[in-house]
């Protein structure tokens, strides 16, 4: 599969509904590596499985007006 037909599956489960987003994050990691594109794998991978620290959270991750 070429990158850009890669890129097409991405954009098309971005969008779709029903699409499970673990997949469509694995799709980013996939093209990543296929375009060795650190910043992209690095994003993906802590969307996929958590930032190591919660002061590295991009902002919209941040829940506010809730209290924990």
């Amino acid at each position: 599969m070429s990158n850009k037909e890669l890129l097409q599956q991405i954009q098309d489960g971005a969008i779709e509904g029903g699409s499970d987003l673990s997949t469509v994050l694995r799709k980013c990691l996939v093209l990543a590596s296929g375009l060795d594109n650190e910043p992209l794998k690095t994003w993906s991978q802590c969307d996929l499985n958590g930032y190591p620290k919660p002061g590295e959270l991009p902002e919209y991750r941040i829940i506010k007006g809730l209290q924990s």
